[in-house]
């Protein structure tokens, strides 16, 4: 079924069935013990899938626990690409937060800000797209999808689209390096050892902020991992102008939460909804920045 270099040595072929992506992956276990990840591509996206590949081979020298490249090619007669990886074993973070103490969720919210400052320590090469340019596309798609699907508008939606047009100038001229594409508990692994793995890299560039922003649509649910994740990204109390910026990505995705629930794994529009109320109630209408739900800690935790 699975035609690769090498799949003779495959004992056990299991289909994953969790995430957005389009990709088929399977969990792999070898005659001789080792434990895989297998991901299988359409051959029309080699070249993504090769720069994708490239990338982690750079990041995983960066001393990060995470899905290591082992091997990459064209399989099934040159139809389909596929990226073997390394297996993290453990538990997912969005699985296990609801059962920690609040020291506990802290203390890992600290070491996935720890660890995502590392993924961000890698530049955008030269010839990047501009990030103004970038982004500017993705927000003016959003509007026009919200002002031409009558079942999208309601006061919450016309009050965020109001803010982003108003202030787009929040954002300014931003640096934009390496970023995981998708950095949510979902993709946060808490291994045997009690540290934190990293796994589903998209592997693309932008805004720092803007992967911050991705780490979750519901922070309010669990304040002290995500306040504990900015607290190790920055080593700090972060600055009014990263949460000008944060603030103004999480009103964009609200329109991207309304238009398209279920890539926000929401079950329907009125949990979309929901998203740019608890927006709104965070930032007392835009008025200010540092959401409600941010704890502000002593920076004694373990990291």
């Amino acid at each position: 079924m699975i035609n690769i270099p090498g799949c003779e040595a495959f004992a056990k072929i299991e289909p994953i069935n969790k995430g957005w992506s389009n990709d088929k992956k399977y969990y792999i276990e070898t005659y001789d013990g080792r434990r895989l990840l297998l991901r299988i591509a359409d051959a029309s996206e080699y070249e993504h899938k090769k720069a994708q590949y490239d990338m982690l081979e750079r990041v995983s020298k960066l001393d990060i626990p995470m899905s290591r490249p082992m091997d990459f090619g064209l399989c099934g007669d040159n139809k389909s690409v596929y990226q073997l990886l390394s297996w993290v074993d453990g538990e997912d973070v969005e699985s296990v937060l609801p059962t920690m103490s609040k020291t506990e969720q802290y203390n890992y919210g600290l070491k996935a800000g720890n660890l995502l400052r590392k993924i961000h320590s890698v530049p955008a090469p030269e010839g990047t797209e501009d990030w103004d340019i970038n982004f500017n596309r993705m927000l003016r798609g959003e509007i026009n999808a919200n002002h031409s699907r009558s079942e999208l508008h309601c006061e919450p939606s016309d009050m965020i689209i109001k803010y982003l047009q108003e202030n787009r100038n929040i954002l300014g001229v931003r640096t934009q390096t390496y970023i995981h594409g998708d950095y949510n508990p979902g993709n946060l692994i808490i291994m045997p050892n009690s540290e934190l793995g990293v796994i589903d890299f998209s592997s693309s560039y932008a805004d720092p902020c803007w992967d911050i922003f991705k780490v979750s649509w519901r922070p309010n649910l669990f304040p002290h991992f995500y306040s504990g994740q900015i607290h190790g990204y920055f080593n700090s109390e972060p600055t009014l102008e990263f949460w000008n910026a944060y603030t103004y990505y999480f009103a964009f995705g609200a329109l991207i939460a309304l238009a398209g629930p279920q890539w926000a794994g929401f079950d329907n529009l009125e949990e979309g909804k929901s998203v740019m109320q608890n927006i709104l109630m965070w930032s007392d209408n835009f008025k200010n920045p540092i959401p409600t739900w941010y704890q502000k800690q002593k920076f004694g935790g373990e990291k």
